[in-house]
């Protein structure tokens, strides 16, 4: 560690003043009726979450510090739910991306959210199969401007060199203004749209896919828990053990293992991988202006009405103050 790094770490009083003292689960008292409903030999466990939640990072966790009894030489743990870590769980009786499992209430899924403000600056700089229009200057952006709309009138020719500049010749960032997501000059929202395997899913903004997306999951008819991100950073161990506790699994208590590079692998995740070390200086920091950076403040104003209160509240998470 550097002295660089080792000066920004966050001290601990400014972990706990953003995100409390102690870890924050939901979803564990449904782990008695997954025990009751599905024998202990049958069991697997699966992270799930919306694209930049931290699945990579959960399941590598729980496959070096968890094993569910009956596996043989495996753990149990699987890398992602079978019906798609990033997909809704609408897809849970419908999609086996592991035909050989017949029934996936099996799989006790265990779902990451995160502070939708941190959230959003990910999927500004790697948005996965996520389209909205954004062009360079504005992101996120709730709110169109005046520049928003001038570049709207160049979707269609944005291919040519001196629109490519702008985005350093990145296909991916390119099509973020050519690609206009139903985007058109008489709406004051900038709309979105998620293409999954086998349908699109549409969403008011790029906040309301942050409520759509978790909404389901909580008001869920099935056993499922939801962990916090940003507690896999900070209370790793904790967390880890309740999970695996949770379904009747043994937990490596003597020797536990945490992910100090990248759980992130392959080009798919573009450049936006952060070690442990990382993630403990940009998730524990109260500079809040790196969560809201590119927000205009009519955007500030528009996330603060939209995003779903209750998660807010059931998370732990705030937000940011007004500039």
């Amino acid at each position: 560690i550097t002295h660089t790094q080792l000066s920004q770490l966050p001290t601990w009083n400014d972990v706990v003043s953003m995100y409390g003292d102690s870890p924050k689960i939901v979803g564990l008292e449904t782990c008695q009726t997954f025990k009751e409903t599905i024998s202990s030999h049958s069991r697997l466990l699966a992270p799930a979450g919306v694209f930049n939640s931290g699945t990579n990072l959960l399941a590598e966790l729980l496959l070096k510090n968890c094993v569910l009894p009956g596996h043989g030489k495996g753990t149990g743990v699987r890398w992602q739910v079978n019906w798609g870590k990033h997909q809704p769980p609408r897809f849970r009786n419908t999609h086996y991306l592991d035909v050989s499992i017949k029934n996936n209430s099996v799989i006790m899924p265990v779902v990451t959210i995160r502070d939708p403000y941190s959230w959003l600056q990910s999927m500004c700089r790697h948005r996965y199969s996520a389209h909205w229009f954004h062009p360079p200057h504005h992101c996120p952006n709730f709110v169109p401007d005046e520049r928003d709309y001038e570049f709207l009138q160049y979707a269609n020719v944005y291919k040519r060199p001196k629109f490519r500049k702008f985005h350093h010749d990145d296909p991916w960032l390119v099509d973020n203004v050519m690609n206009t997501a139903n985007f058109n000059k008489t709406q004051t929202v900038v709309p979105l749209y998620v293409r999954y395997k086998l349908i699109n899913t549409t969403h008011t903004s790029l906040a309301h896919l942050w409520n759509d997306w978790y909404n389901e999951y909580i008001v869920a008819d099935f056993p499922r828990i939801v962990v916090r991100m940003e507690d896999l950073v900070f209370h790793a161990e904790q967390v880890i053990q309740q999970v695996c506790t949770c379904v009747g699994g043994t937990f490596a208590a003597t020797d536990f293992q945490y992910i100090i590079d990248s759980a992130k692998h392959g080009e798919i995740h573009g450049n936006d991988k952060t070690s442990l070390l990382d993630a403990m200086i940009r998730y524990g920091s109260r500079r809040r202006q790196d969560h809201t950076r590119g927000m205009t403040q009519d955007d500030l104003d528009y996330a603060r009405k939209v995003l779903d209160e209750k998660l807010m509240h059931m998370f732990g998470y705030s937000h940011p103050i007004h500039r």
